[in-house]
């Protein structure tokens, strides 16, 4: 993906007085589930031809002779003004220590938030100039930057690679300022998710592009029509979400092999063996082989965004205090907690941490395994708020934005 002594003490009371096996709201029968149109379990491992008609790979490992060092400790001068206009403080990225709260530095980042993420110690950080830049975590001294054409967006992945979308070429970065992989596309790209070693990238007419994450070769090319799609993957099928239809295609290329309806999905997850569907107030589990539901609960209230999978458990947030603890394979409730008075829960998962973000942007850790609570204050209020939230060895990384809105 992404929050006060007394606020950190209610959590470990919250997590303390969850209630083990609770079983509401109750799992649904599938009765209301479409038959899927096609069906077929073979999966195709070769790639399509059309795949790379127009596409140029260069696997071989291309060192950047752009790479700098910067010895200076502190945060490097990375704010480009963008007008007369412009205010210097609307974006900020900060570092605070982990668990004991201590901002260990800040940055201000002008009027648009960056792409960004982090890699081990370093976050990560790319630009629309093209600035490309590696900033230790617990210092915020750049350990290396690189030039680049336009930077759209950037990923790190589960593996480590950081795959950058520079004009129209995507590259996988495997160590500080070394490309592993380039792959040339035709249209700027934006990364949507990843599983199974695969990247998916979406580009502005609504095709997605399957690249794999170790080579950069393109393993599936998918139209959309110039609609927008919501996509997970697992290690045998791309799913897309589009126009109230969910389907399915293997990963390596071929036809779709399941169709099942579903209206008003705004969120689609694959793990574990489940593929899960989000709808407003819904959640829907599909079969990934047969696109059969195989379980459905409503919430009665607004699901919160994300719906989120970690250690086997499926983690929601229902509006506007109420966070559920399911096993996705049946959809019965592991627990259940309660956020204190004027906090909503945005569960975000890190190695089995729940991070909370208060309405009053304090970040809480939440550890589920051993109740272990932490609180950090980020400074932001009604008129701000936090965008983004990331763990780096010992530091908790965050966006701010100042101007009320969501970049």
């Amino acid at each position: 993906m992404r929050r006060s002594i007394a606020l950190g003490l209610a959590f470990i009371v919250l997590i303390a007085s969850c209630s083990s096996g609770d079983q509401e709201p109750a799992a649904e029968a599938p009765a209301t589930t479409t038959a899927p149109t096609t069906l077929d379990t073979t999966t195709t491992t070769t790639t399509t031809a059309a795949a790379t008609t127009t596409t140029t790979t260069s696997a071989a490992p291309q060192p950047e002779t752009t790479t700098t060092t910067t010895e200076a400790a502190g945060c490097p001068d990375l704010f480009a003004d963008e007008g007369p206009d412009t205010e210097a403080q609307d974006v900020v990225l900060a570092a605070w220590r982990e668990p004991t709260g201590e901002l260990l530095w800040e940055i201000p980042l002008g009027t648009r938030l960056p792409a960004w993420g982090v890699s081990g110690d370093q976050v990560i950080l790319g630009f629309l100039d093209g600035t490309f830049v590696g900033l230790d975590a617990a210092t915020c001294a750049a350990s290396w930057s690189l030039s680049l054409d336009p930077i759209s967006d950037l990923a790190v992945t589960d593996a480590g690679t950081t795959i950058v979308a520079s004009g129209t070429e995507l590259a996988g970065y495997s160590g500080p300022g070394f490309a592993s992989w380039r792959q040339s596309l035709t249209v700027p790209q934006t990364f949507l998710t990843e599983g199974g070693n695969v990247s998916v990238f979406v580009d502005p007419n609504g095709t997605l592009t399957g690249i794999d994450t170790n080579g950069g070769s393109i393993l599936f090319e998918w139209a959309s029509g110039g609609d927008f799609p919501l996509v997970a993957i697992d290690i045998a099928y791309v799913y897309r979400a589009l126009d109230g239809l969910v389907e399915a295609r293997p990963v390596g290329g071929g036809d779709v092999v399941w169709t099942v309806q579903i209206d008003g999905a705004n969120q689609l997850l694959a793990a574990n063996g489940t593929v899960l569907v989000k709808t407003q107030d819904r959640l829907h589990a599909v079969e990934p082989q047969t696109g059969e539901i195989r379980w459905s609960i409503d919430f009665d209230d607004r699901i919160a965004d994300p719906v989120v999978l970690d250690h086997g458990e499926l983690h929601l947030a229902s509006w506007p205090d109420t966070l559920w603890h399911l096993d996705p394979a049946t959809g019965d409730v592991v627990f259940r907690g309660v956020a204190p008075e004027g906090h909503e829960w945005i569960p975000a998962l890190d190695d089995g941490l729940v991070l909370e973000v208060g309405d009053d942007g304090t970040v809480t850790g939440i550890s589920l395994l051993q109740n272990e609570t932490w609180t950090l204050e980020t400074g932001a209020d009604r008129l701000s708020r936090v965008t983004l939230v990331e763990r780096a060895p010992g530091a908790v990384v965050v966006t701010l934005t100042f101007s009320g809105e969501r970049f």
